[in-house]
C-alpha cells in the first residue's frame, strides 16, 4: 500500500522516511518547505485550503496517509490548528478521495501528566488532559473517529511518550545533552518510573500499522517496553557518555520547582508516566524490543 507521509521534515517524520525505505516501502514525503536532494516528495502548506496543490490528485494516488505534522502548544491557535484543524480537514478530503486507511499520531499525554500508582491503559484510563497540547490531541481524536464513522476509511491512532533519538529535542534528551557536557546533574536519588520510545521503535511500530488487518481496532499504546527512572533515562540517552549525576533529596528540587511555578515541569522529571503496551504486544503482535535503535 502506498503511504503519504505528512509533516516528513519533522524529528518524527523524517525517521519515518528512513524507516520507510529501509523497509522498501512505497511512500511520498510531504514537506512545507523544498528539501534539497529528496525525491519523490510534494511540497506546500499542509492546510487544504491554502495554495494551489492538487490534494484530490495527490490522495488518489495513495492508500494511506500517515500524519506526523503538529505542533507542541506554541500558542493555543496554532496547537489547535496544526493538531486538529489541518487534520481533520485532509481526513475528509481523504475520504473523499477512497483513501482506505489514516494513521494519526497523538499522545499518551491524553491520559495526564502522572499515572500515580497505576499505568495508563487504553481498556482502564478515561482521558484527562493537562495542557493544551494534550486538549488539542484529544479534540482531534474525537473530531477524526467521527470523521470516519459510516465511511469505509480506517482511521489508526497511535498514543507515544515522550520520543528520543538523534534529533530529538525533548527535556530528557537535553538534560542527557548537559551530562554529556560533563556537567553535574542532581538527580541520582530520583526513583520515578517513566515510559518513554525511541523514534526508531516508534516509525516501526507506525509501519508496522500501514497493513495490519487489525490496527483499526483501538487506539495504541507504545513504548520501548522497558521503563525507567529520570537517572536511568539520562544514563541511557548519553551513551556512550557516563554522566556525572549527584545525589540530591528530589522532594525539596520538587518544591523549589513548584515554588517558581513550574509544578508541570517538575511533574516531568520527578513523576512516575508509564503506559501499559500490552494490548500492543498481544493483538498487534508487535515487539519493541526486537528493534534495532543502533545501540539505544
Amino acid at each position: 500500500m502506498r503511504a503519504l507521509i505528512i509533516g516528513a521534515g519533522g524529528f518524527i517524520g523524517t525517521a519515518l522516511c528512513r524507516k520507510m525505505h529501509e523497509n522498501d516501502k512505497d511512500f511520498v514525503a510531504h514537506y512545507r518547505t523544498r528539501k534539497g536532494g529528496v525525491s519523490n516528495c510534494i511540497i506546500g502548506s499542509i492546510s487544504i485550503l491554502e495554495g494551489s496543490f492538487d490534494w484530490a490528485n495527490m490522495l488518489g494516488q495513495v492508500g494511506c496517509v500517515i500524519y506526523c505534522a503538529g505542533n507542541n502548544g506554541a500558542t493555543p491557535s496554532l496547537c489547535h490548528q496544526a493538531n486538529v484543524v489541518d487534520p481533520l480537514a485532509l481526513t475528509r478530503k481523504a475520504i473523499e478521495c477512497g483513501v482506505d486507511r489514516f494513521i494519526y499520531l497523538s499522545s499518551a499525554k491524553v491520559f495526564g501528566d502522572v499515572s500515580q500508582s497505576l499505568a495508563f491503559s487504553v481498556r482502564v484510563n478515561n482521558l484527562s488532559p493537562v495542557e493544551e497540547y494534550a486538549q488539542s490531541k484529544v479534540d482531534a481524536e474525537r473530531a477524526l473517529m467521527a470523521a470516519v464513522a459510516g465511511t469505509s476509511m480506517e482511521l489508526v491512532i497511535i498514543r507515544p511518550p515522550m520520543v528520543y533519538g538523534a534529533g530529538s529535542k525533548g527535556g530528557v534528551t537535553a538534560l542527557a545533552n548537559i551530562a554529556k557536557k560533563g556537567i553535574p546533574l542532581p538527580f541520582a536519588s530520583v526513583n520515578n518510573r517513566r515510559s518513554v520510545i525511541h523514534v526508531d521503535r516508534l516509525c516501526d511500530f507506525i509501519v508496522h500499522c500501514i497493513n495490519h488487518p487489525r490496527a483499526a481496532e483501538q487506539p495504541w499504546l507504545v513504548s520501548d517496553g522497558v521503563d525507567r527512572s529520570l537517572p536511568e533515562l539520562i544514563r541511557h540517552i548519553s551513551q556512550p557518555s557516563k554522566p556525572r549525576l549527584l545525589p540530591f533529596p528530589p522532594s525539596l528540587l520538587n518544591k523549589v520547582l513548584c515554588l517558581m511555578g513550574k509544578k508541570r515541569r517538575a511533574d516531568s522529571l520527578f513523576a512516575d508516566f508509564q503506559i501499559d503496551i500490552q494490548d500492543t504486544v498481544d493483538i498487534l503482535g508487535w515487539d519493541p524490543l526486537s528493534v534495532d535503535c543502533g545501540g539505544f
